[in-house]
């Protein structure tokens, strides 16, 4: 493994959770180290036992505050800006927007009490604070860093979903980690849908911070993971007006994906 530094960003409800705890088990699985690593959300950064030296360091930036997307994400940036102006290679997933801020209303109504928008999402994309406006914010400063890394490695959530084996082995590459087949098939099932559902009712690898209701499968951080699922919750006439809004931004950036 090579000694690098990376930095993964994303915005909220893309399959961030995903693929964090698919990077943190390939570093795990390549440097033969325990579960309990898995926990560690913010920062990964792996030491060599011998030299005491980095072998590999990467950052999770996920825009947090979900009382405030747009707040939130206008600091994010700011920070990113001010602080990431560097060489440091990017790791990034974009997801149809449709289904995007779908499951944000299903996190904003859901996993709170009370909750932080009373609302369908139909309503909530006209919203200022967590709607459309900080979604387009985030995408096309996303599109600007994007296109001033010198590496990058860019997937969509659909991808992940449909060939996860690839995801999987194209991320261990761009990071340098050394892992073989059999390993990719392991990690692919330990983060699949289903396991990291499981991880969250057991209260495993950090999975339980949401304090889900396990009476409603609305209140999981492991919702549905379908592509396509904002289909029983939008009109035609939102997703119009989603699309149209996005789209200038998202057809440029969907051309930079793998």
């Amino acid at each position: 493994m090579l000694i690098n530094q990376y930095m993964f960003m994303a915005f909220p409800k893309t399959g961030t959770t995903w693929v964090q705890y698919i990077i943190r088990k390939i570093l795990v699985t390549a440097l033969g180290l325990d579960n309990d690593m898995l926990k560690y959300i913010n920062s990964l950064n792996f030491i060599d036992n011998d030299t005491k030296e980095s072998i590999c360091k990467i950052d999770f930036w996920i825009t947090h505050g979900v009382t405030n997307i747009n707040k939130a994400t206008r600091h994010d940036m700011n920070f990113y800006k001010e602080f990431w102006n560097n060489d440091r290679d990017l790791i990034t997933i974009v997801r149809n927007p449709c289904d995007v801020l779908t499951s944000l209303n299903m996190h904003l109504r859901y996993r709170n009490d009370p909750p932080l928008f009373d609302g369908d999402v139909n309503e909530m994309v006209y919203d200022d604070k967590c709607g459309i406006d900080p979604y387009l914010f985030y995408h096309e400063n996303l599109y600007e860093f994007m296109q001033s890394r010198n590496k990058l490695l860019a997937m969509t959530y659909e991808q992940l979903s449909v060939n996860p084996h690839l995801i999987v082995r194209l991320i261990a590459d761009f990071i340098h980690a050394e892992i073989t087949d059999d390993e990719v098939d392991m990690i692919v099932e330990f983060c699949s849908f289903d396991s990291m559902k499981k991880f969250e009712i057991e209260k495993k690898y950090d999975l339980h911070k949401s304090g889900s209701d396990q009476k409603d499968n609305n209140s999981f951080k492991m919702r549905e993971g379908k592509i396509g699922g904002y289909k029983k919750h939008m009109t035609e006439e939102t997703k119009a007006y989603v699309i149209r809004m996005t789209d200038p931004i998202m057809s440029k950036i969907y051309r930079m994906v793998v």
